[in-house]
């Protein structure tokens, strides 16, 4: 789940590791925050950027780990498993709203990304289960699948502890799929029929899962830094990181 680890992390550390600008309970500093956040994402469509928190790889090619699940719905039963696949189309997304909105002891971070297409392949799978009761389902080989209109929506809440730390209180993580399309090498009929119609349901099915392993991962590292700083020293934190951070490596278009 790495593709959206590198989203989520970007925007939380954007608002707690930067220098030099105090942060006020205006407009003003909101739309700063929201100009510098998008200028880096800007870049990040460009290529591996390199801020001053730490470098973002390109998204030209992204790694994904091996999966393994199970999938009972629809008249539908299966057991997937899906070894290590590569992501192409994740640098084509484009932000639909960014907004950071700031109370008395919260500041809020709300983001929806857009990508019109995904591509991922894998060298290796293995499918077993039975549609509809009556048809047996089995196959191993190559997988290739195309995601079609995907959204995501990010949404965290950093909130004031005792005036002495601060910590993320609210991770929301919403993903959308329009459309699915499945090829599966060496696959009895009518894997690939029941795939691409059952495809999105089954991205559905995982949800939960997609989004608990990024929660724990982002939230942890977050609130480790945070603990460290108070609610004034918050405030005194505005982020420079988009007039200072700079492309790396372009991709190749």
């Amino acid at each position: 789940m790495r593709i959206f680890h590198y989203f989520s992390v970007f925007f939380i550390a954007g608002l707690t590791r930067a220098d030099g600008i105090v942060a006020t309970n205006d407009t003003t500093t909101n739309e700063l925050m929201e100009t510098q956040m998008l200028s880096v994402l800007n870049k990040w469509r460009e290529g591996g950027v390199q801020t001053h928190l730490f470098p973002l790889p390109s998204l030209e090619t992204v790694y994904i780990d091996a999966v393994d699940t199970y999938f009972d719905r629809n008249g539908i039963k299966m057991t997937i498993s899906i070894g290590d696949m590569k992501l192409y189309g994740l640098d084509n997304f484009t932000v639909e709203y960014l907004k950071v909105t700031n109370t008395f002891d919260n500041i809020r971070l709300s983001v929806k990304l857009f990508v019109p297409a995904l591509s991922i392949f894998s060298d290796n799978y293995k499918l077993k289960g039975r549609a509809y009761y009556l048809y047996p389902l089995q196959g191993l080989g190559k997988m290739s699948a195309s995601l079609h209109k995907v959204d995501a929506s990010l949404s965290v809440n950093f909130a004031n502890v005792g005036d002495v730390s601060m910590r993320l209180d609210n991770f929301e993580l919403n993903l959308g799929f329009g459309s699915v399309e499945v090829d599966l090498e060496n696959s009895s009929w009518p894997i690939n029929q029941v795939l691409n119609k059952e495809g999105v349901e089954i991205l559905k099915s995982l949800h939960d899962d997609i989004v608990n392993s990024i929660n724990s991962y982002a939230v942890p590292y977050a609130n480790e830094y945070l603990a460290k700083i108070t609610y004034k020293e918050f405030l005194d934190i505005v982020t420079i990181i988009g007039d200072s951070s700079y492309v790396i490596s372009k991709n190749i278009k």
